[in-house]
């Protein structure tokens, strides 16, 4: 085979390698993740597992064909509701992300669901550990042992959650305004 058949090959294969971690199917979420950040309104990192030392995580999720519906981020915790951020979809391709305040009195095991708010249909589900872990405490032991991915630890953001939309590539390339939306009860200042 030649260098340009190769290319093109690897050019096929190489989103592949990252397809498990976060994309899904072409449905109503083909994207989703947990993050440390979001950069230029994507995530920067894909973590399954926030260590202790953290105090906040993003859940990020690509929608497409939901315009003018309602999503909700949940963000649950041995089963109970810890936040709803409401989102309303202002394009066939919308980007929204939410930001969860973690305390050391949270750790243990997480999900996050989207979820349609007009039916309470969950479209995604992604699930994360928050805080030390056997895998944590034997590392700790044999600091040369291979770690899972964790994210770092960040104390200047005091926020409970942050949400913002994506524009919507039909728009003539004008993005709209930003969304925030807020638990009403934890809801921060806005800068």
């Amino acid at each position: 085979m030649n260098k340009h058949v190769l290319a093109i090959i690897a050019s096929f294969m190489l989103p592949m390698l990252f397809a498990p971690a976060v994309f899904a199917d072409s449905g109503p979420v083909p994207r989703a993740a947990l993050t440390s950040s979001i950069e230029d309104r994507e995530p920067v990192d894909v973590v399954s597992h926030v260590p202790a030392t953290s105090d906040h995580i993003y859940y990020f999720s690509e929608l497409s064909g939901q315009a003018g519906r309602t999503i909700i981020h949940r963000w649950l915790h041995d089963d109970r509701n810890f936040g709803d951020v409401r989102f309303d979809i202002g394009g066939d391709r919308w980007r929204v992300w939410s930001r969860k305040q973690l305390t050391e009195d949270l750790h243990g095991d997480w999900r996050v669901q989207i979820v349609d708010a007009e039916d309470e249909r969950v479209l995604r589900e992604t699930r994360f550990t928050y805080g030390e872990t056997a895998t944590e405490a034997e590392t700790e032991a044999t600091p040369e042992a291979e770690t899972e991915k964790t994210i770092p630890a960040a104390a200047d953001e005091q926020e409970d959650s942050e949400t913002n939309a994506e524009d919507d590539p039909d728009n003539d390339g004008q993005p709209p305004e930003a969304t925030e939306n807020h638990d009403p009860e934890t809801a921060p200042e806005l800068d």
